[in-house]
């Protein structure tokens, strides 16, 4: 299998594998997983572990070797902490098994030496989603200047442009449906002049619906080719 087989496998629950290119369909579709499994909590760092009459030692030691290694909770813990304790550490093997098998091995370079899952999932947003105003203004001007390859599919294309402008208000920036929608077209090439007049021609449409009437019209074309053929 080649490197870019593998980095597109799938994995048990049916998402690609982080790499270097798809962390934002990655992390939405890991981010269900992981709230169906109860576990987004920890990732998230929402959930803490219990604090009373325990150590980050105790802690790290457990979530380093097996429930069997956590030390003996201090005289004072009671059983109720003792419990919610190794529940905790159980829900972090968890989710850190979740996350180390659902990540190329390029990508487990960066986060190996973690123990915790909500380092581990910190260290992953910090690289491939970075919230620096540096980046939001390249992720705008990537949106701005897009167009379409000859080479690249009209629907693989509009992915890529709604993806840019999600990537763009999970920075803050948010984008008005008319702003978009003229971005869009204004990426697309001169073959689709005929429905970009058409859209424009329509005044308000939302971006749905200009993406509706583009897809049509690629399937008019592929229809009105393979009639030729």
């Amino acid at each position: 299998m080649s490197e870019d087989d593998f980095s597109n496998a799938k994995t048990p629950h049916g998402i690609v594998k982080l790499n270097e290119n798809n962390y934002q369909t990655w992390a939405k579709r890991m981010q269900w997983v992981l709230d169906e499994k109860d576990l987004w909590e920890i990732v998230s760092g929402a959930e803490k572990a219990p604090t009373v009459a325990a150590s980050s030692s105790v802690i790290q030691e457990g979530l380093e070797g097996g429930e069997d290694d956590i030390p003996p909770a201090p005289q004072v813990s009671t059983a109720v902490f003792e419990v919610q304790l190794k529940a905790y550490i159980k829900k972090c093997k968890q989710a850190r098994s979740l996350l180390g098998t659902t990540i190329t091995d390029a990508v487990m370079t960066y986060i190996e030496a973690e123990s915790d899952p909500a380092k581990m999932w910190s260290i992953l947003e910090e690289r491939y989603n970075p919230r620096s105003k540096v980046t939001l203004v390249q992720r705008i001007r990537e949106l701005t200047t897009a167009k379409m390859d000859d080479a690249v599919d009209i629907e693989a294309h509009i992915q890529h442009m709604v993806l840019l402008k999600r990537m763009c208000e999970e920075q803050g920036e948010k984008l008005s449906d008319t702003i978009f929608t003229g971005i869009l077209l204004n990426s697309l090439s001169d073959e689709y002049s005929v429905v970009i007049s058409l859209i424009e021609s329509q005044g308000e449409l939302t971006p749905d619906q200009a993406i509706n009437k583009i897809m049509e019209e690629a399937r008019k074309r592929r229809n009105t080719a393979m009639t030729r053929n």
